[in-house]
């Protein structure tokens, strides 16, 4: 009998306890779900993004990460231990147990609260962006504070639990203000470039000359003789050893035993790995004034683009060129594109970008993995539609496109009200843009395929996010001189 006297009831009343385990249930499902997505990189369901909701940009910033792990990993720990805990609220316990229990999950609930609070806050002030799965679980937290405020249950009063809440809530912001914004990127140099380094000529380490032509193992590219470049800092090599690459738009005057007689074709892809097999030689107008070319490192060696023949963002007579590959649908690519807005702010009119889309959705990327960025394809096919239809709306629809997610409806109303109805229904009823993407395809797996966004100079590639500073750093670098104010 004296020990049975000694037990007490449950710090919380049976309704209040079971909205407190619901709650926490809730909690703990919705962030588990996003971790399960944060660790296996897989988008989350019903947040395919618009002018205001857009998952992927909330959960793949800064913000998203505590000390390099997804928040929504701790937050699994917290709401399991606070649902384990309320497993003992319900039974009778002696009273120093049930004040200590009660305490613990005064200060869990309240934590929760209070974070919420600071993601709430990040959400709406510094992304501009929400997520309706990260709310809901902000949501369960806010709950859980107010029931544990308002509980007749308080071991210490509202103001200390409330204070301590507030300083682990307070402990796990100030971690993510302090943590530095780790560098996303990787410069790749590719064996053939290290070796020039100490080259006196070309022949040191390529076998290739500068009017020596060879079967291509891929139709789309085509030797040409070698051509100024636009100012990449190249390399011996990347002077002479490069390899043509244009788009299937873009007539190359060539002679070849059979050029008679299939000149009037457009050859289709079927022959032309058939006509790969023959040795082309150039024909060369003297009177016509040489090309500027843009050299980029491929797997195996250099390869020239015209900047004539792909969408370019920036002026033409530039004095400094790189390449971007990117998909419309990535995150990261949309964090590069405001460092290469930044780099224009500071560089003006002296650099200019070659801008490839690049979709990783597997409709259109035979070298895409996985199954997502759903829209991608279609995404990319619009803007290089605007680009066909009217090259001076590109930039403004590329950046448009990059400021938000947007979906593939909206994006057509965009481009239809930059270059016309009927204008873009031609090109998109056309096999134009689909190629295209094809030929960006094609050089994407000759740099090497893998990770976008790609930056590409004459001797290195930038894989991942690059920060506005970093970038300008790249350029200042590759162009030999200080930046432009």
């Amino acid at each position: 009998m004296s020990i049975r006297a000694a037990l007490t009831a449950g710090p919380f009343s049976s309704g209040r306890l079971l909205s407190l385990r619901l709650l926490c249930l809730a909690a703990l499902l919705i962030s588990a779900y996003l971790a399960w997505s944060a660790i296996r990189l897989q988008p989350v369901i019903g947040c395919s993004g618009s002018e205001l909701i857009d998952c992927e940009h909330v959960l793949n910033s800064h913000w998203s990460k505590v000390l390099g792990i997804p928040v929504s990993v701790p937050a699994v720990g917290l709401y399991a231990t606070l649902l384990g805990l309320l497993a003992f609220a319900g039974r009778p316990a002696p009273p120093a147990f049930q004040r200590l229990l009660c305490l613990v999950l005064s200060v869990g609930f309240l934590t929760a609260g209070w974070a919420a609070v600071w993601f709430i806050g990040l959400q709406v002030l510094v992304l501009q962006h929400l997520c309706p799965w990260c709310l809901a679980a902000h949501t369960c937290g806010l709950l859980l504070s107010l029931l544990a405020l308002t509980s007749t249950v308080r071991p210490f009063g509202r103001v200390p639990l409330t204070c301590a809440g507030l300083l682990l809530a307070g402990s796990l912001a100030a971690v993510q203000w302090l943590t530095p914004v780790p560098a996303t990127f990787e410069v790749i140099v590719p064996e053939y470039a290290r070796g020039a380094a100490g080259s006196e000529s070309i022949e040191d380490f390529s076998p290739l000359g500068a009017e020596e032509f060879r079967p291509q193992d891929s139709m789309q590219a085509v030797p040409a003789e070698a051509a100024p470049e636009a100012a990449t800092g190249d390399s011996p090599a990347a002077e002479q050893a490069a390899e043509q690459f244009g788009p299937p738009t873009v007539q190359s005057r060539i002679w070849s035993p059979v050029s008679q007689a299939l000149s009037p074709l457009v050859l289709s892809a079927n022959l032309r790995p058939a006509l790969s097999s023959l040795l082309l030689s150039p024909l060369v107008d003297e009177d016509e004034p040489e090309k500027r070319k843009v050299t980029i490192p491929g797997t195996e060696k250099p390869i020239r683009l015209d900047p004539a023949d792909w969408p370019l963002l920036g002026s033409p007579q530039a004095k400094f060129i790189f390449v971007e590959m990117f998909d419309y649908t990535c995150p990261y690519c949309r964090d590069t594109n405001k460092s290469i807005r930044g780099a224009f702010e500071r560089f003006g009119d002296d650099i200019a970008v070659i801008a490839l889309p690049v979709p990783l959705e597997q409709k259109c990327n035979r070298a895409a993995s996985g199954s997502g960025h759903a829209g991608s394809c279609e995404l990319s096919r619009l803007a290089i539609a605007v680009w066909r239809c009217d090259r001076g709306k590109f930039q403004q629809y590329h950046d448009w496109l990059f400021d938000r997610t947007r979906t593939v409806a909206a994006a057509r109303r965009q481009a239809e009200d930059l270059v016309g109805r009927d204008s873009l229904r031609a090109q998109m009823d056309s096999p134009a843009p689909g190629n295209q993407i094809g030929w960006h395809v094609e050089l994407y797996i000759k740099v090497g395929s893998g990770t976008v966004p790609k930056l590409l100079f004459s001797g290195s590639s930038v894989v991942g996010a690059v920060q506005k500073e970093a970038l300008c750093s790249m350029i200042s670098r590759e162009m030999g001189q200080t930046p432009a104010k």
